[in-house]
């Protein structure tokens, strides 16, 4: 009788024991899921349903299978590539760039650009007063009441020996050649100003 109520005691103590057991598998850091799971055979002694019990199956049912993926901690971290500038070194930042040169370069830019804007402006210019110059030589030959041109020497020996009508086609085709040359100015001219340098 005495040895009764000890055997009833150490009875239930068993499922305590393998509850704290379970717990302690769990909570191990080293833990890997699938490997420590009791075996579904393993008897239990006591009827008393434990709380705590339902969550180790849940993790079992949740656990991928074992040729699955990697878990997150066990993923492999890849290099970042470095850029191919740095290839060489890369403890080397690369050189920064001087910013007087940079200051020089700029100006220099700048001056070419308005040089080639001055000298394009000049050029449409002179073709301007060449078209205009050629028209009021046009309009004298057209006019016998109006005073001769005055043209250089080597036109004057162009049209040396041509009829009044042969003098005007001639002076027309000059007309139309200095137009051509003024649109040609005036096209170089705007196309440089839409394209001032990048500072």
């Amino acid at each position: 009788m005495s040895r009764h109520p000890a055997t009833l005691l150490w009875v239930r103590s068993i499922p305590i024991a393998v509850v704290l057991a379970l717990m302690t598998a769990c909570s191990s850091p080293t833990h890997e899921v699938g490997k420590d799971v009791p075996a579904p055979k393993e008897p239990v002694a006591s009827p008393p349903p434990v709380p705590s019990k339902p969550p180790a199956p849940a993790a079992v049912a949740s656990a991928p299978p074992p040729d699955s993926a990697p878990t997150p901690p066990e993923t492999p971290v890849t290099a970042v590539p470095e850029p191919a500038a740095h290839a060489g070194d890369p403890k080397t930042p690369p050189p920064e760039p001087d910013p007087l040169r940079v200051m020089q370069d700029a100006e220099a830019r700048r001056l070419d650009y308005e040089q080639s804007l001055v000298r394009l402006a000049a050029e449409r210019d002179a073709a301007a007063e060449l078209v205009a110059r050629r028209e009021k030589d046009l309009l004298a030959l057209k006019n016998p009441y109006l005073a001769r041109p005055k043209l250089a020497p080597d036109e004057s020996e162009e049209i040396k020996g041509l009829g009044g009508a042969e003098r005007v086609a001639w002076a027309e085709g000059r007309v139309s050649d200095a137009k051509a040359a003024q649109v040609a100015a005036l096209k170089a001219y705007d196309d440089a100003k839409a394209n001032p340098p990048i500072n």
